[in-house]
């Protein structure tokens, strides 16, 4: 070989391991994210077995689960209630679901004060998975160089002071105003701003929120409420729309579905992987089948990876609208088991 051919082999084989060598590592971060959730029913054990067993197949280990409010329709008496252990401690397998379950507040849980229970809880056993804080409150995950920042709020306008909401409101817009050094931003609340589901649109949350979250460049605004799982790319509004309210209560028929791309009427929780590139996110039901995934980039560019046939409109019945108690009938369904 002419030795300028071996001078020049030599440079390309050593630039090419100096490249090697300085290629950073893909950063990743799993979250799963679930509302709707604590009934003490069966379907409840379902989705919390069904949690456990997703969990303990995942390569990379799943830092932490969101939820999207409801967190415990029964009353809890306080924070000794026996009802702590059977509810969440021992339903949720403390071995495979062995992180946070970061907590937002939704109606069930304003109801005789229960949400002041839930927070005096938390406070009194650090050690506990269940974490809430306070009634809103942000997530940087991870702690040190956070790869997402999550806005855990608090969308019971209804239940709250003017001056409560008044003062979230100008939390919400501080945060979201404020150079962030994380890639991503996404907001978690119980209430939907837009829904195919049987609640439908919350005309409040949109007048708040929606504008505020479209302004200040939040990637995903995440919900429950309605009994379902959805994902809604709305035109001309650049923030992502997932629900994912499957986590035990009683689920409900979709009453829209002019808007997709998916929505339907099913148990399940969304998995979200998180890069600093990319937002993964795979909506699965109980039996861990993926319905829907997609991604989104920075360039607010949604692609849908796979999917299920969303489910047809159901007209609004009587019944529908007075649904009545979904804890009685959940109550009802485990007693006749």
């Amino acid at each position: 070989m002419p030795i300028l051919h071996l001078l020049l082999l030599i440079i390309v084989c050593a630039a090419g391991t100096t490249v090697a060598q300085t290629t950073q590592p893909v950063r990743q971060i799993e979250i799963l994210a679930m509302g709707d959730w604590g009934t003490g029913g069966e379907n409840q054990r379902i989705m919390a077995a069904a949690l456990a067993e997703y969990a303990g197949r995942q390569a990379v280990p799943v830092a932490a689960l969101l939820t999207a409010g409801d967190n415990f329709y029964n009353h809890m008496t306080g924070i000794d209630d026996p009802a702590w252990l059977e509810r969440f401690e021992k339903m949720y397998d403390p071995v495979r679901l062995a992180f946070p379950f970061h907590a937002t507040l939704g109606n069930h849980d304003y109801e005789e004060d229960e949400w002041k229970v839930q927070l005096a809880y938390a406070k009194a056993n650090p050690q506990s998975r269940f974490k809430l804080p306070s009634q809103w409150y942000r997530l940087d995950l991870p702690v040190e160089t956070p790869i997402i920042t999550i806005l855990m709020l608090d969308s019971n306008k209804s239940r709250m002071s003017d001056e409560m909401w008044a003062g979230q409101m100008r939390w919400i817009t501080e945060q979201l105003s404020s150079p962030r050094n994380a890639k991503w931003t996404i907001a978690v609340a119980h209430h939907p701003l837009f829904s195919n589901g049987a609640h439908g649109d919350n005309g409040v949350l949109q007048r708040e929120w929606a504008a505020l979250f479209a302004e200040t460049s939040l990637d995903m605004y995440v919900c429950g409420h309605d009994h379902d799982l959805q994902h809604l790319e709305l035109e001309n509004y650049p923030v992502t729309l997932m629900l994912c309210g499957g986590g035990g209560a009683t689920i409900r028929k979709m009453v829209g579905n002019k808007r997709g791309p998916f929505s339907k009427m099913s148990y399940g929780f969304a998995h979200l992987t998180i890069t600093d590139d990319l937002l993964r996110v795979r909506l699965l039901n109980e039996k861990l089948d993926v319905l829907h995934e997609f991604t989104r980039d920075h360039q607010k560019k949604v692609n849908i990876v796979s999917t299920s046939p969303s489910d047809v409109a159901t007209p609004r019945t009587v019944e529908s609208i007075t649904r009545g108690d979904d804890r009685k009938r959940e109550a009802a369904t485990t007693q006749s088991k």
